[in-house]
């Protein structure tokens, strides 16, 4: 059983807060409203796999870095930021998601970068 916490809603319409560590397949979901239940429905959920990602459109701005890349549609990916690559991955700083400009293509902008030298990762949540 799992409870999530709600960030928005309406009558017909629940945006909950990220979920992780929920795995892939057929779930039952009911929803409680005021203490009252409703009629269980069963859900797919589905995540997609990221694959090999294809770097291209890099650009320095004025004030940061652009990046564009290609990858599965609706894939969910975020970006990893280091000054030093010798630092395990659990020590790079999380940047958050990117934005899916079109099918299967992505944007990265990284406004405000203050470091003159960054290294950049991308992973699957």
């Amino acid at each position: 059983m799992m409870f999530l916490l709600a960030t928005n809603w309406s009558t017909n319409k629940l945006v909950s807060a990220p979920v992780t560590g929920f795995p892939p397949g057929y779930a039952l979901a009911t929803v409680f409203v005021n203490g009252i239940q409703s009629t269980s429905s069963i859900v797919n959920v589905s995540v997609p796999i990221p694959v090999s990602t294809i770097l291209n459109n890099v650009a320095k701005l004025t004030n940061g870095i652009q990046f564009n890349f290609t990858n599965n549609v609706n894939a969910l990916i975020g970006v990893l930021t280091t000054t030093n690559l010798t630092q395990p991955l659990a020590n790079w700083t999380p940047l958050g998601g990117v934005t899916e400009i079109s099918p299967g293509q992505y944007q990265f902008t990284d406004i405000g970068m203050k470091d003159s030298k960054r290294f950049y990762c991308l992973f699957a949540p």
